[in-house]
């Protein structure tokens, strides 16, 4: 009996909880507030408009109990669905990703990027690069051709092997004069292609007719140098200085070169050529290292003997080893040209932050004989074909081929004082185009306890008595600025920067039919940026798993719910239990 005491005294308090319905709060993860952003594009094209609700559809339905999407609450997360979609206000501390639906609707081929050439000069092969994009076109061919004033001037075929598939692409270009040159890069579309607006992109290609300064520097004469200084001057390009230590007390100069070799006297010239660098002194060293650290120019070492003393230390932690053959060893060059030599002096370690002009093959493998490593802002070339001098005469003229090539894409690789960028160069009118501007390290200077920046301004210049001012802010890099303006109505304009010593230029071309994948390649860039910055990510449409679990794996707000237990299914079970246990036990005493 007492048994069934208890189970009654249990069964009435129960009924008097259910009666009052006590609230008890338990804390419990809530789904995540994320914001979608549409494209504002997407009201213009009714396949666009389409494609991005069925985006938000999919969102809404595979992460509904992980995220609560455009809820009244302050989101943790936004995703912008189209790459041009603006960031919500306030957004500067969101997890911002991207679907970018510009991929879509296969099959398509498309001009991702393509950039400007920084320098280039008249008559000498600049190269064009660029990535193209194929999607649902495995098994079929491209052409991408590139073209002037509608004349096709290069073409190349690319045969695509999946149905989603990106490439880098170069092409040459020969600037015939000076000045601003307008190129149209065309990916030809095919038969049944959805889209044909992103098969074509402007880029600007400025040449000029400057000469490269170029340092000969020997320390004691030496046969090698000897014939790839003569191999530079017989080219109109190179502007060659030449200082020779026949002996001691004793120089032969040519040309306007320095009385010995300092930073600031170094800081005119875009390439330094050294033989006997063994013999250089300790200040010689540092002044070339400074010379390629902070001016951003070429040190080319042309030794005649196994490298050795302290001007090895500029090309790092190196151990070479001397070779020796009977018969002249030809090596492979991309620049085409072809250097022979029968002492060589090659690497013994695998050296994959190198890049190798120039490589031998010898019975361990191919081996690097003319490499370049990067120091600072500029590199150093060092040439392990000890007597490639000797074998200069041959019949494709390799050896002078090759230096020339070689010394010319160090020399126009040497920054300016001031360095302007536009993106895009070739706009139309109200287009926004990007200002960058960048200073040389040797612009500025360095103080114990900050970096002294001269100031910059920005002006364009153009027809009809266009003179504006642009104004420039400093980026996260040291010595750039940044700025943006608004391309103006067709013609050709000047964007100069300049400092308080020093003044740049650069050509904006304006154009009603300006082709600008750079718009297209902008976008990207931006939400790769944003994503990047914010921990977000950039998909399509095509795969969202990788938004998926990105927005499943942000960390979820704790919740404080109302519970009440007394409305609860177990609670009426467990009531109805006890009643029973209590009845059948009453009933077992003959009680009931």
């Amino acid at each position: 009996m007492r048994v069934a005491s208890v189970l009654r005294a249990i069964a009435v308090a129960m009924a008097v909880a259910a009666i009052v319905d006590p609230s008890l709060n338990r804390t419990t993860l809530a789904p995540v507030p994320v914001e979608v952003v549409l494209d504002p594009a997407a009201s213009a094209s009714n396949e666009l408009r389409a494609l991005t609700e069925d985006v938000e559809r999919r969102l809404r339905r595979d992460l509904e109990s992980n995220a609560v999407i455009n809820s009244d609450a302050s989101p943790a997360a936004a995703i912008l669905v189209g790459s041009r979609a603006t960031p919500p206000e306030g957004s500067g501390r969101l997890s911002i990703s991207t679907v970018n639906v510009d991929a879509v609707s296969p099959p398509n081929a498309r001009i991702i990027s393509v950039d400007d050439p920084p320098r280039a000069l008249v008559g000498w092969i600049v190269d064009l690069k660029a990535t193209v994009e194929a999607r649902g076109l495995a098994g079929t061919i491209s052409s991408i051709v590139l073209e002037e004033q509608g004349t096709e001037i290069a073409t190349l075929e690319r045969k695509w092997t999946s149905d989603n598939e990106r490439a880098d692409v170069t092409l040459p270009y020969v600037p015939p004069r000076e000045g601003v040159s307008r190129l149209t890069l065309r990916v030809r579309s095919i038969d049944g292609e959805r889209r044909v607006d992103d098969n074509t992109a402007d880029v600007s290609v400025a040449a000029s007719g400057r000469r490269l300064r170029v340092l000969a520097y020997e320390p004691r004469p030496s046969w090698g140098a000897a014939f790839v200084r003569r191999a530079l001057e017989d080219n109109a390009t190179f502007d060659v200085s030449t200082l020779v230590r026949s002996s001691r007390g004793i120089a032969v100069r040519a040309g306007t070169p320095p009385a010995v070799l300092t930073a600031d006297s170094l800081s005119a010239y875009d390439a330094v050529l050294v033989s006997a660098p063994e013999d250089l002194t300790a200040a010689e060293v540092d002044a070339l290292e400074s010379f390629a650290r902070v001016r951003g120019g070429t040190v080319v070492c042309l030794p005649d003997r196994r490298p050795s003393g302290r001007y090895v230390g500029l090309m790092g932690k190196i151990d070479f080893e001397e070779v020796l053959v009977d018969r002249p060893l030809s090596s492979s060059a991309a620049s085409g040209g072809v250097l022979r030599a029968s002492e060589l002096a090659v690497p013994r370690q695998e050296l994959p932050d190198a890049d190798v002009l120039a490589a031998v093959d010898l019975k361990n493998g191919p081996r690097p004989l003319v490499l370049s490593r990067a120091i600072g802002a500029g590199a150093v070339i060092f040439s392990g074909a000890l007597d490639a001098w000797r074998y200069r005469d041959s019949p494709d003229d390799g050896f002078s081929r090759f230096w020339q090539t070689s010394i010319a894409d160090a020399a126009l690789g040497a920054p300016a004082r001031i360095e302007i960028q536009l993106d895009p160069s070739v706009a139309s009118p109200g287009q926004e185009v990007i200002v960058r501007a960048r200073l040389r390290r040797t612009e500025m200077r360095e103080l114990a306890d900050r970096t002294v920046i001269p100031p910059v301004s920005a002006r364009i210049v153009g027809p009809k008595s266009i003179d504006e001012s642009i104004r420039l802010w400093p980026a996260a890099e040291r010595g750039m600025f940044e700025g943006r303006m608004h391309a103006p109505q067709p013609g050709r304009y000047d964007v100069r920067v300049a400092t308080t010593t020093a003044t740049a230029d650069a050509v904006l071309l304006s154009a009603g039919d300006a082709r600008s994948s750079p718009a297209v390649r902008s976008a990207e860039r931006r939400a790769s940026l944003l994503a990047a910055a914010t921990g977000g990510v950039v998909v399509t449409p095509d795969d969202l798993g990788p938004l998926e679990r990105h927005v499943r794996g942000l960390p979820r707000p704790e919740t404080r719910v109302p519970f009440h237990p007394a409305r609860s299914a177990w609670f009426v079970i467990l009531f109805a239990a006890l009643l029973s246990i209590e009845w059948l036990t009453r009933r077992k005493h003959g009680l009931a």
